[in-house]
């Protein structure tokens, strides 16, 4: 069947109408990928030849889908090999035709084939399809005269060959090596670029002599080279070789450096000053140990490059106040100049070396820092958001040197003095190393957010970059924003509403509030409320789901924000303003999950904070807040609002706690952790407010509930358990006709799970917390002393092979019924009972060692059971 199917699709390839060609290689691809259809020894052939012959196709759609589907075949298992040397063996020749279309699709089939092929671990057949196809590459680039495309297509195949087989050929490294240098000095720069990436791949996995031999001819063909677009090519060619194999490049590395600093000091040519610049970028970060030997120059010729431009006078840095209303810098164009790339690069060298050499940051941050902040002012914005980008680096790693522990708010702690500079950092546990560090921030701080601020008015498409910084630099200084809200804030703001933000650009608006608001006190956002309610609104009402969901996050944070700013009028109405646009989303049914989520812990956390200034609109969040809780998708989160809203003192009505209530029965029901603790965390709250007087529970209901608590009464979750055991805990002691009526379930759960040897902890504190509860709780069948405790421990005498930790938690839940009982007779006859038990002979080792611990647990809690007794 198979066979026949395949003769169809070739017979098909050869149709005169183009469309059935399309589709009957189509429909090949498709029963190929879905594995329908499995190509035998002759069907193989068939099919080989006749995708062949398609890709000399006279239409293009035809070309590419036989390229795709030769790529398809050459994935494991399709073919069998010796079908894909052919296929190679014919594809071939076309690499060295002089048809510039047939080489191209040729040459596309054929790195579609290496790209899908087996990887060599897996599949010693590619190694020997690689076996064959390079030396004839190689050997066409050494002995034929090609066309610099056909050059390309070969060197870029070559370069495909060895990055993903190259460590399966070492024999033929040696002759890739020398052909491939040769290219290195082609006229042609797309020549010299494939030339480079192949050394790269080559580096990569060559054996150290060949390693060191690319590395030397690679610095002597540098070392004569003459002219700036010659020495940038072998640059960028030691760059790349460097770039791919890490830290074998590091014993060559004192070689290089020297003609990259010479270039950078030297030099007028851009091109070669770029090329310089991105190979100490590579060094810095693969090799920063050794780089650190030229330490002083390579740092001495960034510095100097970073200012580099010499095509335009910036004046000077004092009087940029005075002229932040010109904008004479963005007028300024020419197309011709291209210092700027050298600039960008140096930019990224300075962040490689901030984030590659941590020991010297005390360095980096007294120098580099204020040179970086003399550049924010650079006219062209690549550059700029560069420079931007590296200071920003210097802040995260002062993040990983200066513990959090170190970083507390101003009114958490008292500013600390260093050398008369003020900082809002603890100093007292840090080395005078890190004091130093401290100090240079501190020092630097008010130019910075100078420099930034002016930055943000004058470029707003730099806007998001500065705000990254800022969002770095209040989590290192908390409280840094203080003097700069008011210039800060109204940029901000024109920034998010600009039409041509983006939705990443007002992600690291509403981030760069959010850390703001964490990291300063509320008291100073005092006289920006109008215009950060308009901010978060604004961000709430985005038609972007992720934006509006970000937005719903932050008003919940700025609700506590309002809240210590007092009762004052600008306050309420900011707050009224908030409520209403959260409200909105809240109560719309067609916006997305995310932003359905946000909008009910939003609403609920404002709600919470704002109790008594909403009054008349409670009742309608609550009853909405009702129907969510009944939906799937919503459940979860509005089960958490609901334990916010009553741990606060809200009241909530009897209806809609019956329709609660009827819902959280379900829930528990339900094998979702998450929504049983959330659950369980709702169950404590509501009776606790029940236990304050400020809602009445209905019976019914909560007993309907608190009769599925013991179904989850195992170990197999404990925190589950140590929830369920605090709620049954509150209810004997405070409600107990709601739930006594299911005493023999709770007690028949507690006796299975008493007999885990995980039951210690918390989870035991629990249990004798409530035994304490049921022993003094008013129920109408009181279970007595002496019933309560055959129940407990009849595991002892009955299950043999009790775990130590067992007999202790028995033990404990023992004894604490004893002591909560308060009746030193019972008490006596108690321990009596075990100490007979103790010194029979016919007592098990399981229950000697439950006599001995419970005696042990009483005399401990009950000292007064062993006064005056006759127990010895």
């Amino acid at each position: 069947m198979a066979a026949y199917q395949v003769g169809l699709l070739v017979e098909k390839m050869s149709s005169p109408d183009k469309d059935f060609r399309f589709m009957a290689i189509n429909d090949l691809m498709k029963d190929l990928v879905s594995g329908t259809l499995s190509l035998e020894e002759d069907a193989s052939a068939k099919v080989i030849r006749a995708l062949i012959r398609l890709l000399n196709d006279s239409n293009g759609e035809v070309q590419n889908l036989a390229i795709k589907c030769c790529g398809i075949l050459a994935q494991p298992s399709r073919i069998k090999h010796h079908h894909l040397e052919f296929a190679i063996e014919e594809l071939t020749p076309f690499l060295f035709n002089k048809c510039e279309a047939a080489r191209d699709v040729h040459a596309l089939t054929i790195k579609a084939i290496i790209q899908n092929l087996a990887p060599s671990s897996a599949n010693n057949s590619s190694a020997g399809i690689v076996k064959k196809l390079l030396p004839k590459l190689t050997d066409a680039l050494r002995t034929r005269q090609l066309d610099d495309a056909a050059k390309i297509d070969i060197i870029d195949i070559i370069g495909d060959l060895l990055l993903r087989f190259g460590d399966t050929v070492p024999e033929l490294h040696d002759s890739v090596h020398d052909v491939i240098l040769l290219q290195l000095n082609s006229s042609r720069q797309s020549i010299r670029k494939k030339s480079t990436s192949a050394f790269g791949y080559l580096a990569a996995v060559a054996t150290p002599v060949l390693y060191d031999r690319i590395v030397a001819g690679l610095l002597d063909k540098l070392g004569n080279a003459k002219g700036a677009e010659n020495c940038r090519t072998f640059i960028v060619a030691i760059t790349f070789v460097a770039k791919s194999s890490g830290a074998k490049f590091s014993d060559h590395l004192s070689k290089v450096v020297p003609y990259l600093i010479q270039f950078l000091r030297s030099s007028d040519d851009d091109d070669l000053k770029e090329a310089a610049l991105q190979g100490l970028e590579v060094f810095l970060y693969r090799c920063p140990t050794e780089v650190a030997a030229f330490q002083t120059d390579v740092q001495q010729v960034l510095s100097t490059n970073l200012s580099y431009d010499p095509n335009y006078e910036y004046g000077d840095e004092d009087d940029d106040d005075e002229m932040d209303c010109e904008d004479d810098d963005e007028e300024y164009s020419d197309d011709e100049d291209m210092t700027w790339k050298v600039r960008r690069a140096t930019a990224k060298a300075i962040e490689a070396m901030i984030i590659s050499k941590r020991e010297s940051f005390l360095l980096y941050i007294s120098t580099l820092g204020p040179l970086l902040i003399s550049r924010f002012r650079e006219r062209e914005e690549t550059v700029r958001n560069e420079v931007l980008s590296a200071y920003i680096a210097l802040l995260n790693q002062f993040s990983i040197i200066i513990p959090r522990s170190a970083i507390t708010l101003p009114s958490e702690t008292e500013s600390m003095q260093i050398d008369d500079v003020s900082t809002n950092i603890s100093t007292v546990s840090l080395s005078p190393e890190q004091n130093q560090i401290v100090k240079a921030l501190a020092d630097q701080k008010d130019r910075l957010l100078k420099s930034v601020t002016r930055i943000i008015k004058k470029h707003i498409k730099s806007g998001s970059k500065c705000l990254e910084l800022l969002t770095s630099l209040v989590k290192c200084y908390p409280g840094a924003l203080d003097s700069y809200l008011s210039d800060l804030i109204p940029s901000v703001s024109k920034i998010l509403i600009d039409k041509q933000a983006t939705a990443q650009g007002k992600m690291i608006v509403l981030n760069f509030i959010s850390k703001a608001i964490a990291q300063h006190d509320s008291k100073v956002f005092e006289q920006h409320l109008d215009s950060l309610t308009n901010i978060v609104t604004f961000a709430i009402e985005d038609q972007f789901y992720k934006i509006s969901a970000e937005g719903l996050i932050l008003s919940g944070k700025y609700a506590e924000v309002l809240r210590d700013c007092g009762n004052g009028e600008n306050v309420a109405t900011n707050v009224e303003k908030l409520f209403d646009t959260v409200n909105r989303k809240f109560v719309a049914n067609d916006t997305d999950q995310d932003v359905r989520e946000r909008s009910i812990s939003s609403i609920s956390h404002i709600v919470a904070l704002f109790r008594q200034e909403f009054g008349g609109k409670i009742q309608g969040v609550l009853e909405k807040l009702t129907e969510r809780v009944g939906r799937e998708m919503t459940c979860l989160v509005a089960i958490r609002a609901f334990s916010e809203i009553i741990s606060v003192g809200i009241s909530i009505d009897q209806n809609l706690l019956k329709t609660l209530l009827g819902h959280i029965v379900e829930y528990l029901k339900k094998i979702s952790r998450s929504l049983r603790i959330a659950s369980l965390i709702f169950i404590q709250n509501l009776l606790n407010s029940a236990i304050e007087g400020i809602l009445e529970i209905p019976n019914m209901e909560m007993s309907q509930v608190l009769g599925e608590l013991p179904n989850l009464l195992n170990d197999a979750d404990l925190q589950i358990t140590n929830q369920t055991l605090g709620c049954l805990s509150t209810a004997f002691a405070s409600f107990p006709h709601t739930v006594e009526m299911h005493l023999d379930l709770i007690l028949e759960a507690i006796v299975k799970m008493i007999q885990s040897s995980l039951i210690q902890g918390a989870a035991l504190n629990s249990l004798m917390s409530l035994f304490s509860n049921i022993v003094k709780g008013n129920l109408e069948n009181q279970p007595t002393f002496v019933k309560l405790l055959d129940t407990v421990t009849s595991p002892v005498y009955d299950v043999p092979n009790l775990t130590r930790q067992s007999h202790h938690a028995i033990s404990s839940v023992a004894s604490t019924i004893a002591e909560t009982t308060n009746d030193l007779e019972k008490s006596r006859a108690l321990a009596q009972k075990l100490a007979e038990q103790l010194i029979d002979t016919r007592s098990t080792d399981s229950i000697r060692l439950f006599a001995m611990s419970t005696i042990g647990e009483l005399g401990r809690r009950c000292p007064q059971v062993f006064v005056d007794s006759a127990i010895r």
